[in-house]
């Protein structure tokens, strides 16, 4: 039986930019040999989720967003990161040898001349059957 009403609601990070670009190379140097299957699925994209919910009776409504990280500096921030984020903080043994170049990625995208500030878009989609 198939409820005649629903609603699900999720946030997800659009690829693009300073701190995902960090991400990449984080998630790259902790990467373990992957079993069978193609790239993630695009929790961001309007059309992969319309796709995927759609055929279920589904409307998708998408809102971009964005918030700013910020530190200190982007050497602090990073220490942040690799001491309290479970990603980080999980693979900190794979991650530290590549340390220097998240630390590039990070001040190069940098958009505070002072401190650190990193800027990440989101969305917030909702799809709702009703």
């Amino acid at each position: 039986m198939t409820a005649e009403r629903g609603r699900i609601a999720l946030t997800a990070w659009l690829p693009e930019g300073t701190i995902p670009a960090a991400v990449r190379v984080a998630r790259q140097a902790s990467a373990r040999p992957q079993t069978a299957g193609g790239p993630p699925f695009a929790w961001h994209n309007r059309d992969a989720l319309s796709a995927l919910l759609g055929p279920h009776g589904f409307e998708v409504e998408i809102a971009d967003d964005a918030i700013a990280f910020t530190a200190a500096s982007a050497a602090g921030d990073l220490d942040v990161e690799l001491g309290n984020h479970p990603l980080w903080f999980a693979e900190r043994e794979r991650i530290e040898p590549v340390r220097d170049t998240i630390l590039a990625v990070l001040e190069e995208g940098n958009e505070d001349p002072d401190a650190f500030r990193a800027t990440s878009r989101y969305v917030i989609a909702t799809a709702a059957r009703s």
